[in-house]
């Protein structure tokens, strides 16, 4: 096919199902997309004059619908980049003397296809940088000669499922005339590349230090480059981690103040400005069991990112859930989820997820996110893959800071995969139409205040527009001008206030298979060796709520007390053991005792808070004449102090509830609050991240915090807690304490 006087390939019909297609014209390469006729034929029905100027569909900027058009030197204009690429993405360069040229480079993001080369104009000389590879790294510069009086093409050739670009620039130096590349042996280079090798594969902890000397032989020229990259995990793909032969990496770090989005830290950051909003936490590893119908016509929204089951993802989950795990609890109902997402969204959604699913499928999910690290970390991928991936993506093709990174996360997790108006792609496309994106020279702000903008709208549409609501949270940050997210940062949303500093990643997020690589260059070239590094939960497990080893975590003693029998098994320390004020079993509940001396179920002191949680439904005793008349919950550790404990006590005698960290038996810093039996009828304690939380709930699903504190140095390693359901009267006629499903919510 040859170009019109014009420079311009005329119009053609390409094989059907082929969504890109390469020209090579010798010097370089055009890639051509399929115009959406369909997208079309609606444009011309709408236009005023169906036969008019409005009736041609023009090309838009980024977004060759079938047409391009070449300059002079058979190079591809910038009009027809997409909006990410630079001047001097593809250009022709006179290789007649010592030249500079400003080759593209790559920014890093796994999974993606893609080529850098530079060749003269026929292609007799071809400098390869990489070929079919999945991109991990930035590309960086290379040096190499061509013949004199050629015309060299530098090109890099990229496509995705998104068809972006994310290209930058680097610099590769030609020399004069009449030579040949390097390591071919006419400009003197002797030797070939180096050999390479990074060791063995390893397993560590997500806590863990991974230290590692890699070897290299410069094979007759000496070495001048070694770096250590991430070329796939759960965190940090294409970032580099060490520039010499020695690594010392710790999955999830981030260095210091760094402003570059594919970093863990920023990945953590865009996540918890997330959760405040799908959650109202910063800690999104609580979110996990999190189900509900919230009415807004999709079903059953649940999990970290609301998977929900009028959408479908809901099912994908399930689904990808159960190959992992073909015996899990929520397998037999895939058909239901099945009939939900044939329902789909809208007003019979949240009919369709109580009749094919219902509350026992609600209990069925928390239990699998409880117990099964499997079900978390299948949670985990799922949003990684499908919204971190994506949002990512774009961002650096708009050239996005930190904040930028987090409203394009949160606008894909809001908003759902698309390219409808109302879907992350359709947002995206209106707001890149009306203002210049900062890679394209534009102000950050103008740009993300636009997709606040268009957002709103859609929001409002739909009726889940609030005035202090996630939107407005990102338009206060926008106009802090941080958008860096350096320091200490804060925002409302819903009318709860939050603040961050620079967070590292949950011990969740970094768990996970990475494979790193280990690159040596010298003259001839560059060459590499990957590492696969297997990172655990702390000791060895799946997930931090599963450690593995011989630890366990207080979440896996349940009891639903439904035998009517004490267990020993479980309850191995109760007292008193005998007689009638030893504490029982009746109508489901565990009965303990209130008189003026002391009952209580007491467990073996043989767990771990520390990522984990306590919880139980409490029917506090009757006052009577007594002032001081409780029931509690308590933990403590074998090996603190004693009178050291963390307890929740209801208080009938003086109608309060109370939240401690006693030492001593005591705590002058307790929180107090008044005793309300709906709103207070389930207590919990957990500890997450180096935090320890005191939370209440009416039904076991919907956690209130009632107070936090950084989790004290006996609560943060020990593997030998014990919990307590014990009850006490100063005065009165005795009577009981009961307690119900620990551990166990329904």
């Amino acid at each position: 096919m040859a170009a019109d006087e014009n420079g311009v390939l005329q119009r053609f019909y390409g094989p059907d199902g082929v969504a890109l297609l390469w020209v090579d014209f010798g010097a370089g390469r055009v890639s051509l997309y399929p115009p959406d006729t369909g997208a079309q034929f609606a444009e011309h029905q709408e236009a005023e004059d169906p036969h008019g100027d409005r009736a041609y569909v023009d090309g838009l900027k980024g977004k060759p619908l079938g047409l391009a058009t070449l300059d002079g030197n058979g190079t591809l204009t910038l009009e027809q980049l997409p909006p990410s690429a630079s001047e001097s993405s593809i250009r022709n360069f006179d290789a007649t003397a010592d030249t500079t040229i400003p080759l593209p480079a790559l920014y890093a993001v796994n999974g993606r296809s893609y080529r850098v080369y530079a060749r003269a104009m026929g292609g007799q000389r071809v400098i390869t940088f990489h070929t079919d590879y999945r991109l991990s790294a930035a590309v960086t510069s290379r040096a190499f000669t061509v013949p004199a009086n050629q015309i060299l093409c530098a090109e890099a050739q990229y496509s995705s499922l998104s068809a972006s670009w994310i290209l930058v620039q680097a610099t590769v130096t030609t020399g004069t005339g009449g030579q040949t590349p390097p390591g071919s042996g006419g400009d003197g280079t002797t030797g070939s590349v180096p050999t390479v090798n990074a060791g063995a594969d390893a397993q560590i902890d997500a806590e863990e230090t991974l230290t590692r000397v890699a070897t290299d032989t410069d094979n007759g020229s000496a070495v001048y480059e070694r770096v250590w990259t991430i070329l796939s995990g759960p965190l940090g793909e294409g970032t580099t981690i060490g520039t010499d032969k020695n690594l010392s990496w710790v999955p999830g770090s981030s260095p210091a103040g760094t402003t570059d989005i594919r970093q863990p830290v920023c990945q953590e950051m865009a996540w918890q400005i997330n959760s405040t909003a799908e959650n109202g936490t910063l800690d999104w590893t609580t979110a996990y069991r999190y189900i509900e119908d919230i009415d807004d016509d999709r079903g059953y929204t649940a999990g970290l990112v609301g998977f929900t089951s009028g959408t479908g993802d809901m099912l994908l989950l399930v689904q990808e859930y159960t190959a992992a795990n073909p015996s899990n609890p929520l397998a037999s109902y895939i058909p239901g989820l099945q009939t939900c997402a044939q329902v789909g969204f809208g007003p019979n959604a949240s009919a369709a997820a109580s009749t094919n699913l219902g509350t026992a499928f609600m209990t069925a999910w928390r239990n699998a996110a409880d117990n099964d690290p499997v079900f978390r970390k299948v949670q985990r991928d799922f949003r990684k893959r499908v919204y971190w991936d994506d949002a990512l993506a774009q961002a650096l093709v708009d050239g996005l800071s930190p904040l930028g990174l987090a409203l394009y996360v949160d606008v894909l997790v809001n908003h759902g995969i698309g390219n409808d108006p109302q879907s992350f792609g359709g947002l995206l496309a209106a707001a890149r139409a009306a203002n210049p994106t900062p890679k394209q020279g534009g102000s950050e702000a103008t740009y993300l205040l636009k997709l606040c903008d268009l957002r709103d709208a859609v929001l409002q549409d739909w009726g889940d527009y609030q005035v202090n609501g996630r939107s407005s949270a990102f338009r206060a940050l926008i106009s802090t001008g941080n958008f860096s997210l350096l320091g200490p940062v804060t925002w409302s949303i819903y009318g709860d206030t939050y603040t961050m500093n620079r967070p590292a990643p949950k011990v969740d997020s970094r768990i996970g298979t990475y494979t790193l690589r280990y690159a040596a260059t010298n003259a001839v070239g560059r060459a590499h060796d990957d590492l696969v590094v297997t990172v655990t939960g702390v000791d060895g497990g799946t997930g931090p709520e599963d450690p593995g080893g011989t630890e366990k975590l207080l979440s896996t003693l349940q009891d639903n007390f439904d035998d009517n029998v004490l267990s020993t098994t479980l309850w191995t320390e109760s007292y008193p053991t005998t007689g009638a004020t030893a504490p029982t079993e009746v109508g489901g509940r565990a009965r303990v005792p209130c008189f003026t001396d002391y009952s209580a179920y007491l467990s073996n002191a043989e767990y771990k808070l520390a990522g984990s949680h306590a919880l139980v439904r409490v029917y506090p005793p009757e006052k009577g004449t007594g002032t001081d008349v409780y029931a509690s919950m308590a933990i403590e550790s074998a090996s603190a102090p004693e009178g050291t404990t963390l307890s929740i006590m209801v208080n009938t005698g003086t109608g309060n509830i109370r939240f401690s960290h006693n030492t001593d038996y005591w705590d002058n810093n307790a929180v107090s609050i008044a005793y309300n039996a709906t709103s207070h009828a389930w207590v919990r304690i957990r500890e997450a991240s180096g935090t320890v939380y005191w939370e209440t709930s009416p039904d076991g699903i919907t956690w209130t915090s009632r107070r936090t504190m950084a989790t004290p140095a006996w609560v943060a390693s020990a593997t030998d807690m014990s919990v307590s359901l014990s009850s006490h009267r100063n005065a009165g006629t005795a009577n009981y304490a009961e307690f119900d499903n620990f551990n166990v919510t329904s």
